[in-house]
């Protein structure tokens, strides 16, 4: 199993797709493991050539807890995740990598491309915010990580399936894609066999709560991006995703019945859409 080394901190990723391809790292959301990505979706852009590197952020999945269960409160940065993100790229053998993020992974991803911007070819960036701030939530209470539910430890493992069900549905509210119950399922008992430690997803909600990105560095970053929101997403609204792309003079990609999702229906799109991106920044070598 390969890990990466930032410091103390060990990041368990795995890889995909043609070894001698443009390396692309996709970073995962708040609480997400690696196996959040869909692997279908997955095998879409390897299918394009690109060789994927999916991560587990730190406390969560195989990667380093960062606390014990008492500790809840900040202990890192996202700009400490994003080091993991280049730790994880340097191990890969990827000196030089594309990033690609949704939601608190696409705030990783910002931090990435504004921290080492020498490094990244191309970003995309998925249904995220600039700064962690009401002005960019869809409504006063709809903060991802400032809710609580079913955050709460679960005293049995259907009972943590159930919690991470409830979860996967509030991501899907308003949305105009069919919520696949069975594989929200499927993937919470993978999470919870993998690992489930609530302590950690607490210590990520504090690494999220005082995120501010540096808009003149994000705007000064030049290199290819792609930016993908949902109008229907419940947490963060499309004027989030409309500044950031204004912000990087990339391509903007809003989608009327998408919530906070990477539905079935698109990925071919978003694959075209990632891809051309990729191969726009290859060719800037």
């Amino acid at each position: 199993m390969p890990y990466a080394h930032n410091g103390d901190v060990s990041l368990y990723y795995e890889e995909y797709g043609p070894s001698d391809g443009p390396t692309l790292l996709m970073i995962e959301g708040y609480t997400a493991q690696l196996v959040g990505w869909e692997m279908g979706f997955v095998r879409k852009l390897n299918e394009q050539g690109i060789r994927t590197i999916l991560m587990d952020n730190r406390d969560v999945g195989l990667s380093s807890q960062l606390g014990a269960p008492e500790q809840t409160g900040k202990c890192y940065s996202l700009a400490d995740m994003a080091a993991d993100v280049a730790a994880v790229a340097s191990d890969a053998g990827a000196e030089q990598f594309h990033v690609m993020g949704e939601s608190m992974g696409g705030m990783i991803t910002q931090q990435v491309i504004t921290d080492y911007a020498d490094r990244v070819k191309s970003a995309i960036i998925m249904f995220t915010v600039p700064e962690y701030a009401a002005q960019w939530m869809a409504s006063p209470e709809s903060a991802e990580s400032g809710s609580s539910e079913g955050l709460d430890y679960a005293e049995t493992r259907d009972e943590a399936i159930d919690m991470f069900v409830s979860r996967e549905r509030a991501c899907h509210v308003g949305s105009a894609y069919v919520f696949n119950e069975d594989w929200a399922r499927e993937l919470g008992g993978i999470t919870y066999d993998r690992c489930y430690r609530p302590d950690g997803w607490r210590r990520q909600n504090a690494a999220i709560a005082d995120f501010r990105i540096d808009q003149d560095k994000l705007a000064a970053f030049d290199k290819p991006t792609a930016v993908i929101h949902g109008r229907k997403d419940p947490f963060f609204s499309p004027k989030a995703g409309e500044y950031i792309a204004d912000l990087l003079g990339g391509e903007l990609h809003l989608y009327s019945g998408m919530a906070h999702e990477v539905p079935e229906p698109l990925w071919d799109e978003f694959a075209g859409i990632i891809a051309r991106t990729v191969a726009a920044g290859e060719d800037r070598d």
